[in-house]
């Protein structure tokens, strides 16, 4: 072969080898610049995926709040849905303790209040004059001072029941040893709570404390 076609064939070996050169780079770009689309379809995909995470999570704490704030509230239970049952209800099962004082002296809580012989329970009721208002019912509900009153006061009023428990002005109230302000029927019979209802009896001390046993 002459040097001028060794020349020639050296020339078309570069030439191609710098067209195979320059595909490569393209080959490189085009791959880079799919990568590169492909990380930003994925970075889309989890941006519209948190959103809507962040949407659908945000639209049901609303809805639960809403459906919270707009569901009826039980505050009280009327008197004449507890029922008098001819057996101990033991699912809810909590005591309270009422001291009452009248003109100073006081005025002891009958024992067997709410209790009609053997086949009559009410929910709310008294074993012995220790001042022990036992809450046995089925489920717990909202109980009242005043449910207990109103039983005592209206189906259990031969057992001494003072009238004066009718009228709300004269008395002052105490809940575990605290003032109480408002009307003292709507206080919560609670587990261990303490009420002290002294009627124009300025020196009595409220209840602090009970030996409450093993109740």
């Amino acid at each position: 072969m002459s040097k001028k076609q060794t020349r020639n064939v050296s020339k078309s070996n570069l030439s191609r080898s710098r067209g195979n050169a320059r595909g490569r780079r393209s080959q490189e770009r085009l791959a880079a610049q799919q990568r590169d689309a492909r990380r930003k379809r994925f970075t889309l995909a989890g941006i519209i995926l948190v959103l809507v995470l962040i949407v659908g999570v945000g639209g049901w704490l609303i809805y639960r709040n809403n459906a919270a704030a707009n569901m009826p509230v039980a505050t009280s239970i009327a008197t004449s849905d507890i029922q008098c049952n001819s057996g101990e209800m033991s699912s809810y099962h909590v005591h309270t303790h009422l001291s009452i004082y009248i003109s100073g002296k006081a005025v002891t809580v009958p024992a067997q209040i709410g209790i009609n012989g053997t086949t009559c329970l009410y929910w709310l009721h008294t074993h012995a004059t220790n001042g022990i208002i036992h809450v046995e019912a089925p489920s717990q509900y909202p109980f009242k001072l005043g449910n207990f009153l109103d039983i005592w006061g209206t189906k259990f009023a031969n057992l001494g029941y003072p009238p004066l428990l009718d009228q709300n002005t004269g008395w002052q109230v105490y809940v575990n040893g605290k003032a109480y302000h408002g009307d003292y029927r709507n206080i919560p019979l609670l587990g261990h709570t303490l009420i002290t209802m002294a009627y124009q009896s300025p020196g009595v001390k409220p209840d602090t404390s009970y030996s409450w046993g093993s109740l």
